[in-house]
């Protein structure tokens, strides 16, 4: 929710920030015109076009993403805030064609084509790592699969703990973070560096601590983290 309200924000401070007084210094391609092409290019027109743009772009994304955020859920709000600007920005590119000439056109369909290249990987990206990352018991081991998979012995586990509340993080270290699910490496507000792996908003959370000091939080995607905190306990109990 934070990131739409910033972003929001950033796209309307843009809408304002070009101007024909500075669109030389401001507009790609604008600076190496000749007199003659600046005289064919309608740049009150292009700003008009860019103003209202990204007028558009800042209000829809913020009512469209709280309103996402605040009557379905956390996960769908980040994913439309994510893909959102890049489909629109394939949009202003595509638009803004007609104000250019043959040879910034040829570079508008590049811009495209990296833009769809860009979504593609976020997809790509977001379909990983919304992947449930699934904790497997064996006899002598735990095992947890997907991105930042984990393959520990029992031997290097120093106990188990159940919390209900959710570790307040203040930097992402390496790492996915997306409606709730967040995976791989963060840094929390105390400072400690830990791995989580936090299939869903749902609490209480399990937390694995180490016999090397690092941790590691767990919250599976639909099976009940009680039930699992208690074989892992009684995992620990039999060693």
């Amino acid at each position: 929710m934070i990131t739409t309200v910033i972003l929001s924000i950033l796209f309307l401070g843009i809408a304002f920030i070009l101007t024909p007084k500075n669109a030389g210094l401001l507009l790609a391609g604008y600076n190496t015109m000749s007199d003659e092409e600046k005289e064919k290019f309608d740049l009150h027109s292009f700003i008009s076009f860019f103003k209202r743009f990204h007028i558009i772009l800042a209000f829809t994304l913020l009512i469209v993403g709280l309103s996402i955020h605040q009557f379905g859920n956390a996960l769908y709000s980040g994913i439309f805030t994510v893909c959102y600007p890049i489909l629109a920005y394939i949009y202003f590119i595509l638009k803004s064609s007609k104000y250019h000439d043959s040879l910034s056109k040829r570079r508008n369909k590049a811009g495209v084509f990296i833009l769809l290249g860009v979504l593609i990987f976020t997809l790509v990206l977001m379909f990983l790592g919304l992947r449930e990352n699934k904790l497997t018991i064996h006899t002598d081991r735990i095992e947890i699969s997907g991105m930042y998979s984990v393959d520990l012995k029992l031997s290097e586990i120093e106990s188990f703990q159940l919390i209900h509340k959710k570790p307040e993080t203040s930097a992402k270290i390496n790492g996915y973070a997306l409606g709730g699910i967040y995976k791989g490496y963060f840094k929390l507000v105390d400072g400690e560096k830990v791995k989580l792996l936090l299939n869903s908003s749902k609490l209480p959370i399990v937390v694995i601590h180490l016999k090397n000091g690092k941790e590691i939080y767990y919250s599976a995607k639909e099976k009940s983290n009680e039930k699992l905190f208690e074989q892992l306990q009684a995992l620990k109990s039999e060693q």
